[in-house]
């Protein structure tokens, strides 16, 4: 009788930790189900991150173009500006001389019709 109490009492013993373990066993399966839900979340929202990103530096790429695009202008811009200073230069530069001209022109008139009056505007010209 004693081997029988003991052979109940290990088989008592083997269901007991079979039943832990079928537990424990459960328990771990629900925690992985939740882990690969949890993971498949962060996976579709690291994707949603990445597609979000590769967006946004299409958007940065194409506002670098625009920018350098208008840079471009500014300095042709520029370079229109520059060119019209220097035609208004020689311009300047070339009225000068006709005023320049002029004067001679108009003092060389005086002194040829006034005769007391060419070496004071030479005088004034000088």
């Amino acid at each position: 009788m004693a081997w029988e109490a003991a052979g109940y009492a290990a088989a008592l013993a083997l269901i007991a930790a079979a039943t832990g373990m079928a537990i424990f066993a459960v328990k771990a399966v629900r925690a992985l189900s939740r882990m690969e839900r949890q993971v498949e979340s962060l996976a579709a929202k690291a994707g949603e991150a990445i597609d979000l990103h590769a967006q946004l530096a299409l958007e940065a790429r194409e506002a670098a173009v625009q920018a350098r695009r208008t840079l471009e202008g500014f300095a042709r811009l520029a370079e229109g500006a520059r060119a019209v200073g220097a035609a208004a230069e020689s311009a300047a530069e070339a009225a000068a001389g006709v005023l320049g001209r002029l004067s001679d022109r108009i003092c060389s008139w005086a002194a040829e019709r006034l005769p007391g009056t060419s070496a004071d505007l030479r005088q004034e010209d000088e």
